[in-house]
This record gives structure tokens, sequence and C-alpha cells, in this order.
């Protein structure tokens, strides 16, 4: 018998890394089962390899021991050692905005505006989709969240609209991409394509996204505003009521935020020209983002200390994600050297070809959506999924 004073915990869900090394040990598993196969590589008119369609067929190979599984490990990291230092250099370059204060000072003024129900939703689901947009996430920005639930109840919503506007509004710019190093840049890198090309199409994307978010977040908002008990929080309402914005956040852009604000937009601007006119990788933009974040650094008046601090404290942030894309870079390798990686390509091409040409896109997001439960990291998704999803997309007619 249990003690009676025992608590019973609900089992903890896996970290990320822990699934993604269980996907890692079934992927070595599968490929005793799965018979080795290959494409042949061409190039095309662009000069871009493809696999052939009609080249497929079936080898013979060795079958991959579990022993082996820390060598494709290390690999797998090595393999992606640049993309890793991108992702801590982006990361601290980041912290270092986010400890100037100036975001914070942003939303702080436009606070004070008093627009009310659906532009005031409106104008601020884009704002941190916006903002968004280049993170790749909406981590950084929780803590937005407290300045928000209290906008929104002094407007008579609810802490849930506060919240939503900050989280849904920064997920819409993380979902569409447009300009996201974790997913865009690293899934365009492995799919061998100038960088943030297709930009007005994600661009469209985030729009649609935003009205779509911003009229889910309105239609409660209303309903909430006419009736408060039909708010899903209620009984915490009822204890923080009638909070007062104006007593908090009253801050202005200074003239160095105005500065550290117009640097970073500069920058942003600068990468995005160099990697779709000037034909710039990873690299340059490593050197650009760390610039930038020595600029910034001066302009906010840190001292050399503090200046490594923040950046180092940003790349720890990012220090996950970027293991978490090297131990997925070596499930590729997994299947490439055990020579099944085509063998399942081939596989969903047949499924795919079988298929409406409307329903092979819509059935590649669903097969992706699965991925995503497993992976959650967007780098380590791409890194996973992208050269699987290439060459089918070859394959059936996809761009």
């Amino acid at each position: 018998m249990q003690p009676k004073n025992s608590i019973r915990r609900k089992p903890a869900f896996p970290d990320g890394m822990l699934i993604v090394l269980g996907v890692i040990i079934l992927c070595v598993i599968v490929t005793w089962f799965i018979p080795s196969g290959q494409y042949d590589r061409i190039l095309d008119a662009s000069g871009r390899q493809i696999v052939d369609p009609n080249s497929f067929h079936y080898i013979e190979s060795e079958k991959i021991s579990l022993l082996r599984i820390p060598h494709f490990i290390v690999e797998g990291t090595i393999a992606q050692a640049e993309m890793i230092f991108f992702l801590l250099t982006i990361g601290g370059c980041y912290e270092i905005v986010m400890h100037t204060g100036v975001l914070q000072a942003i939303i702080a003024r436009m606070a004070k505006w008093k627009v009310r129900d659906m532009a005031f939703i409106l104008v601020f689901t884009l704002v941190f989709a916006v903002i968004a947009a280049p993170a790749g996430g909406v981590v950084s920005f929780i803590g937005f969240a407290p300045i928000f639930v209290m906008i929104a109840r002094a407007m008579g919503y609810d802490a849930l609209v506060g919240v939503s506007l900050v989280l849904l509004g920064g997920a819409v710019g993380a979902a569409a991409g447009p300009i996201t190093p974790f997913t865009t840049g690293v899934a365009q890198g492995i799919a061998e394509l100038p960088l943030y090309s297709g930009l007005s199409y994600r661009i469209i994307c985030m729009l649609v996204l935003w009205i779509v978010t911003a009229l889910f977040i309105a239609r409660y908002a209303k309903k909430v505003r006419l009736d408060p008990s039909k708010s899903y929080v209620y009984d915490l309402e009822q204890v923080q009521k009638n909070q007062e914005v104006e007593k908090h956040y009253d801050t202005d852009l200074s003239a160095q935020q105005i500065a550290i604000l117009v640097i970073f937009i500069l920058g942003l601007c600068l990468i995005i020209y160099g990697s779709l006119r000037l034909n710039w990788g990873n690299r340059v933009h490593m050197q650009i983002y760390l610039c930038m974040s020595v600029i910034l650094a001066i302009v906010g008046k840190f001292n050399p200390n503090e200046t490594v601090r923040v950046f180092v404290r940003g790349a720890k942030g990012m220090l996950a994600a970027a293991l978490v894309l090297g131990l997925s870079r070596s499930i590729s390798m997994i299947l490439d050297e055990a020579l099944v990686l085509d063998t399942v390509i081939y596989g969903c091409a047949a499924i795919l070809n079988g298929l409406p040409t409307l329903l092979r896109g819509p059935a590649m997001l669903i097969a992706n959506t699965v991925v995503n439960v497993f992976i959650i990291s967007g780098s380590g998704q791409a890194a996973a999924v992208m050269p699987v999803f290439i060459p089918v997309a070859d394959l059936v007619g996809l761009t």
C-alpha cells in the first residue's frame, strides 16, 4: 500500500532531446527491416541536384548496429557545426537587443494609444507576429504577457486575451517564418535554395494567419466583454479585477533606444538584402550578427563584462536547440549509410502519386505535422525531415 500522504505525480513529458534519441534508436532498428535502395542523382537546368524519378533500384548493404549510435551522434554534430554556431550567435545578438529594453519600451509606448476593441487586437497580434518573424519563437518575449494582461483587463477583457495577444500573435510570425533563420534558414540551406527565397509568399501566409488569429481572439474577447462569466478564467478575474495599466510600464522611447532599434532593423535588412541579392550565406550572417551585437552593446552603454554575460546568456538559451540540431542530423546520416532513405522516398512518392495533385501538398503537411509532435525544435525538425521531403517534392512535381 502507498502512504496516505504520498502524491501521485503525472509522468513528465520527455525532453525533446530524449525524443530525438528515441527516434535515432528507432531509425537504426527500422533499417534492419527496410530493404536498401537508391536513386541516381542528376542536375536540373538550374544546377540543383535532384533525384532521377526513373532510376530507383534495390541494392545490397550491411545493417547498422546499435553500438554505432554514438558515432553517428558525434558525426552529425560535427556536420552541423556551422549551423550550431549560427544559432548561438543569433541567440546572443537577440539577447543583447532584449537587454537594452527597446522592445519593452515600444510595447509600453503603444499601450498608451487607447486603441479599442478589434483595432487593438489587430494591431498587437501583428506587432508580435512581426517581432517573432525573425526570432522564430515566442519564448523571448514571454515577459510582455503581464503587461498585456493588465491592458486587456483595463479594456474589459480577461487575462487570457492579454496572453493570447503575445503567444498567438508571436506564433503567427514563427509559423509563417518569413525571415526565421532557425526554421526557414535551416530548411532552405538543406534544400540548397537561396536563403529567404519565396519571401513574398511567406509574408502572404503570415498575413492570412494574422487575420484568422486576430478574428479568433476578437470573437472570444467580445464574448467576455458582453458577459464576463463566459471567461475561461472567471475566478481569477474576480480576484484581479480592475487593474490599471497606467500605473506601470510608463516608458517612452529614449534617443538611445531609437538608435538601437534603427541599428537592429538596418542589420536585419542588410542580412535579407545580402541573402537575396549578393548570395550571402550563414558565415556572412554570423559576422553581421556579431558586429551588430558589439555595436548595440556600445550604443546601449554596456560595459565589456556585461556585454559578454548578456551574449553568453542568449547563446545558452539556444544551446538546447543547437544540440537537437546535431542529434537530428544523425538521423539522416543513419538512413543515408543504411541506404534506406531512398527506399522511404520511393514509398512516399508512390503514395503521394496516387493522390490527386491538389492533395499532395496537404499530405506532406500532414506528415510534417506528425513529425512535429516528436521533434518540436524547428531547426531540428528541418534537419530531420527536409532530406526526405525535398526529393519527394521533386518526384511528385511540387516546387
